[in-house]
């Protein structure tokens, strides 16, 4: 199966294609893949978990386990795609040239890890359960889009249209997922 290719405005159908994308791609590994980008940068980068591999996925100020961000020791870097032309990246990912905080190098079949790994600190690999949190990172607008909190809870969902801009209702959430500001959009 090829990756989806690009509509003009992103809505739920591509976000789904791109889930069916992944499933179909890694049939054996469904409950083991996560997904990562960095912001701005259009790479969807797909990663798996190995045995020893330890996480924050546990911790108690998660409220949504799969649209809340997560940490890790390790992780096995499977594919990294471009989201914009659904071409695979051979080469690999530096996230230094971006942060001054990570230092990872994501290339395909390698392992990234943290030594300075903490369960209770900062330090660690960032991903997701699930693409859904991504979507706004890759700058993609058009249909209803949601960011989230760390702790999985939407932070915002705004509706735009095909053209990006907002259009319709838009809220604004606290941490506990309370609606805190609501606009229209006309």
């Amino acid at each position: 199966m090829e990756f989806p290719k690009l509509p003009t405005c992103i809505n739920r159908w591509y976000v789904d294609e791109i889930k069916k994308y992944i499933d179909n791609s890694f049939p054996d590994e469904n409950q083991n893949l996560f997904c990562y980008t960095m912001k701005n940068y259009n790479i969807l980068i797909i990663m798996k978990k190995l045995e020893d591999t330890q996480t924050n996925e546990e911790r108690e100020s998660v409220r949504q386990i799969m649209t809340a961000s997560h940490k890790a020791n390790k992780l096995l870097v499977l594919k990294l795609i471009n989201v914009r032309n659904g071409e695979e990246c051979d080469n690999q990912l530096d996230e230094s040239i971006y942060s001054s905080t990570y230092n990872y190098v994501y290339k395909k079949n390698k392992i990234i890890g943290e030594d300075n790994y903490d369960i209770n600190n900062l330090i660690g690999i960032y991903y997701y359960k699930s693409i859904e949190p991504l979507i706004y990172w890759f700058g993609l607008r058009g249909g209803t889009f949601i960011e989230y909190y760390i702790n999985g809870n939407k932070k915002q969902q705004t509706a735009y249209s095909p053209n990006g801009t907002k259009y319709g209702y838009s809220v604004i959430y606290n941490e506990n997922g309370i609606p805190i500001k609501e606009d229209c959009y006309l």
